[in-house]
């Protein structure tokens, strides 16, 4: 996978802990990356808002 060239991913797996992995290995690979993300409950998607913000 080429994510050090990808300026945007999209994940539609709603599941919490893989979109936290994803996020992860995407900001180590390239910080400028834009990266969109599906959640089920609000509560996951404040989560993840927050961590995208912070790494």
């Amino acid at each position: 996978m080429k994510i050090t060239k990808a300026h945007m991913v999209v994940s539609t797996v709603p599941d919490l802990s893989t979109n936290l992995l994803l996020v992860k290995f995407i900001r180590e690979k390239n910080k400028r990356t834009v990266i969109i993300l599906t959640a089920r409950q609000i509560s996951d998607a404040l989560i993840l808002y927050e961590v995208t913000l912070t790494m």
